[in-house]
């Protein structure tokens, strides 16, 4: 996570968002750990965009963008939040599917997500968003950290 981070962070659009990583340690997930991250930076590119899109309509917003890692029963959460424009509710069940987009035309292919949700469920994980217009948007994922193969 902390590497997914530091991707995007130096990258010209998040120069002035604020990133925060509250994490927990002391455990293990079996995990290929450029898959994983690829799922982070998808997400996190996602929230740079968003959260820019709400800053066009209020200069003055502080962008923020938060990652958290802590164990839920025999899972590994991972939670990724931002303060973006937010996803409206219909939208939700679509946004996994490949080539949608809430993108502007040219701003997106649609494959982020889709790739991301794959390359989870092959870690035996989920994943699931909450978001509402205007309010931001947060993606959980959860990964066993015994998963059974």
């Amino acid at each position: 996570m902390r590497e997914a981070i530091e991707i995007v962070q130096v990258g010209k659009k998040a120069k002035d968002l604020s990133f925060r990583f509250n994490n927990t340690e002391g455990f293990i997930v079996p995990l290929v750990s450029d898959q994983i991250q690829q799922v982070f930076v998808n997400i996190l590119i996602n929230s740079v965009d968003a959260v820019l899109e709400m800053k066009e309509n209020f200069p003055d917003m502080r962008g923020e963008i938060l990652a958290e890692t802590y164990i839920e029963g025999s899972s590994l959460i991972v939670e990724l939040s931002d303060n973006g424009d937010g996803i409206s509710e219909d939208k939700h069940a679509k946004i996994f599917e490949p080539f949608y987009t809430t993108k502007a035309v040219g701003k997106g292919t649609g494959l982020g997500l889709w790739v991301s949700y794959g390359i989870v469920k092959s870690f035996q994980g989920d994943i699931k968003v909450t978001s509402k217009p205007g309010r931001g948007t947060s993606f959980k994922i959860s990964l066993p950290l015994n998963p059974i193969y």
